[in-house]
């Protein structure tokens, strides 16, 4: 085992110094692209896309009134529930977040 350890080429890297490996050129402008960590613009629209493209499917298909998610911060950011218990789920946890931004700072 530790045989072929010392026989492994190192990754590349890429030339910049950002630690990122240099993708392919046909690689750019897609979410391939952007998940082997290329931030051009091509690159984070398409990525964009796709995740706007995903949401909309998610919430198109709405969630079942006795789903055991529901009450769930995930359901009511994810599903955009306004159920009663996900709507005080989502508060509790802002509450929470605020009192930690206020730890913080003071």
């Amino acid at each position: 085992m530790e045989e072929e350890r010392k026989h492994r080429q190192p990754r590349p890297k890429n030339p910049n110094g950002n630690g990122r490996r240099e993708i392919e050129p046909k690689d750019h402008g897609s979410t391939y692209g952007f998940s082997l960590g290329c931030r051009c613009q091509p690159c984070r629209d398409a990525s964009a896309a796709r995740q706007a493209a995903w949401t909309a499917k998610v919430q198109q298909m709405g969630i079942a009134p006795d789903d055991p998610r529901h009450g769930t911060r995930y359901v009511y950011l994810t599903f955009r529930c306004r159920c009663r218990p996900c709507v005080e789920a989502n508060r509790e946890y802002l509450r929470a977040w605020k009192l930690r931004q206020a730890r913080q700072v003071g």
